[in-house]
């Protein structure tokens, strides 16, 4: 992980960077998910933290790709049907690669119950218990992190695609009232910052054309841009009943993305999941 705009950085880590304590392995059904003479220990088990390598972004920091949650790109969405909103910022060129723990998935894969892990090896017996520390985690060098920048922002306005709107700082002009939201970056099971919204996600009310963008302010001592050079990283999923989704842009001089989605008639209301 990269840390931008220090002043707040908005984020709390387990642990000690590049330190580990490993004391509860995971169920011996999920040995299979590690590589061999390896076992695996549970994220978010009492007993057992680790941080992996992050860096402070020296001065300016330039994004290198955005990645929009699959769901927006690959999928019309329906008047009730609760969407959760996600998005993560990609250096993808690092002079100096940083240590990462290698994630695998222990349970629940795809749900809000979903448990990942790392795997380790060298255990030894300490009064009875196995343990392992960061020197036996399944490490790598990567030359890639997410970006995590506390000043990031989110708004969801409803638009008439026919129309071209200009940009006023916090939101479009002209474009309708935006959406009430809670929105903030976390650490995702598998290490990565995910700027999404909590709550259950955002649950459209009327059919239309909506823009979601997501804004780094300029006017606040901004030191996390976009610039020409910033893209957009491809969804991987592919929609299973045809629609297209939405595409999202870059728009560097004022900081920001976007990506305009069409909400139809369907889907109901009630409690269910949010759209991953």
């Amino acid at each position: 992980m990269i840390w931008g705009d220090l002043d707040a950085p908005g984020l709390t880590l387990p642990g000690t960077e590049l330190e580990a304590d490993l004391t509860v392995p995971w169920t011996a059904a999920a040995i299979e998910s590690c590589p061999a003479g390896m076992f695996p220990f549970a994220q978010k088990t009492l007993g057992n933290v680790w941080q992996a390598e992050s860096e402070l972004a020296e001065g300016t920091l330039y994004v290198d790709e955005i990645d929009w949650g699959d769901s927006l790109e690959s999928v019309d969405m329906k008047v009730g049907r609760p969407i959760r909103v996600e998005l993560s910022l990609y250096k993808t060129d690092l002079t100096t690669p940083l240590t990462g723990y290698g994630m695998v998935m222990l349970a629940n894969p795809s749900s809000p119950d979903e448990v990942q892990g790392v795997c380790a090896s060298d255990l030894v017996l300490d009064d009875g218990v196995t343990t392992g520390d960061e020197s036996t985690i399944n490490s790598y060098a990567s030359t890639e992190a997410t970006v995590n920048s506390p000043t990031a922002r989110l708004v969801i306005q409803k638009i008439d695609p026919a129309l071209t709107y200009s940009w006023a700082g916090t939101s479009w002009e002209s474009a309708d009232t935006p959406v009430s939201l809670t929105f903030s970056g976390e650490l995702n099971v598998g290490g990565k910052v995910i700027y999404g919204l909590s709550r259950g996600g955002w649950k459209p009310t009327a059919v239309g054309t909506y823009r979601v963008t997501f804004y780094l302010p300029t006017d606040l001592g901004q030191e996390t841009w976009f610039d020409g050079s910033t893209i957009i990283r491809t969804a991987i999923e592919v929609a299973e009943e045809g629609e297209a989704g939405g595409d999202a842009v870059v728009d560097p001089l004022n900081n920001l993305t976007y990506i305009d989605i069409d909400v139809i008639a369907g889907g109901g209301g009630g409690g269910g999941k949010p759209v991953r």
